[in-house]
């Protein structure tokens, strides 16, 4: 998997969606008469497949579950710590913890 598809998931993930499948292609040449390739438009299909499979299913992903709930002690260690200057978002954790 590219390097920005990576980032991209876990950035997907502590947002506290689930990343299900990937598709990357480089940069080519743009134009009105420029065309995806063939098997770029074929991935692309398939990890939509995949999607709506994994949405009709509730399929959960072990990692993914444990990078949230790391995301999510994260942030609660950081609004306590900083429960003075954040006072808002003190009460919102509070209310929701």
């Amino acid at each position: 998997m590219a390097p920005i598809v990576q980032y991209l998931n876990h950035f997907i993930m502590v947002s506290g969606a689930v990343p299900v499948d990937a598709v990357w292609a480089a940069m080519g040449p743009t134009g009105p008469d420029t065309q995806v390739p063939e098997k770029s438009r074929e991935q692309t299909f398939s990890s939509g497949r995949t999607l709506v499979r994994a949405w009709e299913e509730k399929r959960r992903f072990a990692m993914v579950e444990k990078v949230q709930e790391e995301h999510r002690k994260r942030m609660q260690e950081l609004i306590n710590w900083y429960q003075e200057e954040w006072p808002y978002e003190y009460a919102y954790w509070k209310e929701r913890a």
